[in-house]
């Protein structure tokens, strides 16, 4: 077997000097790793001693090629170095197989302690893929610890890498949000992130600890919050004034049409809750809801005077007219015009709610014809329009009666036939309240 000293300049001399560096310099990695994950004593002897192992290996093939200058008269080796240079070369060969294995058990070793037990390796992964940011450092602004989410936070405000705390610090300061205490600040990408830095002292230094949380969803609930309180702080404020000026005739006449609203249609949200709990087989659990709904959406200001049921009024009302126990029975064509069957709607409505709570009925009859020669109406030409060429248009002639109860004295117009008054003739049109023999009512658009 060939000794050391005589592969001087052969490739297996160069590969066992290469291979000897790399396991010297993993094997003091692995010793410094031991120490600061404060492994245990034998763990840490026994990669001290690979180490040594190691680096005595790579020392004696490190002082093998100036073997032949010892050979050729120098006397600086001592015998014992002489004798490891006869050595074959497959002991050392051997030597570092034999240390490389050792520092793969200890790798081994390593990983599966790691499974076990938290390290310094795992706290810092943990550390840097938490969903908030934390950043450490010292007063002099050097950074000790700063997770991936705090480098993220720092690059969108700044478009940099965080590199002194004191910059941090600064550039909260410059974004803040609003007038809050709070340090609250607004990235690009929509978020909104509160930052909280306190001062903390261990081992007798101080040091500046940052931490950043994500309270998107918390500050737009409290901006929403805070926009309905000043919406209504406004409509206190504006409630008081009407108050003030209750005596005022056009603010007393916005009340009036305001009560008008809130009784017609308080009174029929009412009414149909009644009827649902009398007759739930029979009535549509999913008309009551959307109505009560849009009926407290309207008391809380947050909806229109009028609760839409249906794209069509005419069809709203017939179901709401269902919805607390009255059939409408339509004789004639039902309007084209939209407005007029807006009136219509307004007019069943009322008639139905006056039906079951008057009345105790629960039918009403709608008649809509066009007709030139009204009883009672004298003012409405007579004639066909469609035979009488030149003449004027036919009056449309709406008349809405209902069974039940005659009223026993005749009917006063407040509220809701009021309030529906008021529709007809804004619209050009006539209306009559008739109370003997029977309830009827009128309305004439010409």
């Amino acid at each position: 077997m060939r000794a050391i000293d005589s592969l001087y300049g052969s490739p297996i001399l160069h590969t066992l000097c290469i291979s000897a560096i790399f396991i010297m310099v993993w094997a003091i990695g692995m010793f410094i790793r031991t120490i600061r994950e404060k492994r245990s004593t034998g763990l840490i002897i026994f990669s001290f001693f690979i180490m040594c192992s190691s680096f005595a290996v790579f020392e004696i093939l490190m002082d093998c090629s100036f073997y032949f200058i010892a050979r050729n008269g120098n006397d600086r080796y001592i015998r014992l170095q002489y004798l490891l240079f006869s050595r074959p070369w497959l002991f050392y060969a051997g030597s570092e197989l034999l240390c490389a294995a050792l520092l793969v058990y200890i790798v081994t070793e390593k990983l599966t302690y790691e499974k076990k037990h938290l390290t310094a390796d795992t706290i810092r992964q943990a550390v840097n893929y938490l969903p908030e940011g934390i950043a450490i450092g010292r007063k002099d602004g050097t950074v000790l610890l700063a997770n991936l989410k705090m480098e993220e936070l720092y690059r969108n405000m700044t478009g940099g890498v965080l590199s002194d705390i004191r910059e941090l610090t600064g550039q909260i300061k410059k974004n803040v949000t609003g007038e809050d205490e709070q340090q609250l600040v607004s990235m690009e990408d929509g978020t909104v992130w509160q930052f909280e830095d306190e001062a903390v002292t261990l081992d007798g230094e101080e040091y500046i600890q940052i931490v950043a949380g994500d309270v998107t969803e918390r500050y737009l609930i409290i901006k929403e919050l805070k926009d309905k309180n000043a919406h209504l702080t406004d409509i206190r404020r504006r409630m008081k004034a009407v108050s003030d000026l209750s005596a005022d005739m056009f603010i007393a006449e916005e009340q009036q049409k305001a009560r008008a609203a809130l009784h017609n249609q308080l009174g029929q949200v009412l009414l149909m809750g009644r009827y649902f709990l009398d007759h739930r087989d029979s009535t549509d659990p999913g008309l009551v809801y959307t109505v009560t709904t849009q009926m407290n959406r309207f008391l809380l200001g947050e909806a229109p005077a009028d609760i839409p049921a249906s794209a069509d009024a005419l069809a709203a009302a017939v179901a709401m007219a269902g919805s607390i126990g009255v059939t409408v029975h339509f004789e004639g064509d039902e309007p084209a015009d939209e407005k007029i069957r807006e009136v219509l709607a307004t007019a069943i409505s009322e008639c139905a709610a006056n039906t079951v709570k008057h009345a105790d009925g629960d039918s009403i009859s709608v008649c809509c014809h066009h007709d030139v020669a009204t009883p009672g109406h004298p003012e409405l030409t007579s004639g066909d329009p469609e035979r009488s060429e030149g003449s004027s248009p036919a009056a449309l002639l709406i008349t809405i009666t209902n069974n039940g109860i005659p009223p026993k004295r005749p009917v006063a117009e407040s509220g809701g036939l009021l309030s529906l008054r008021k529709k007809v003739e804004a619209m050009g049109g006539q209306m009559t309240v008739d109370s003997v023999p029977v309830f009827r009512l009128t309305i004439v658009f010409s």
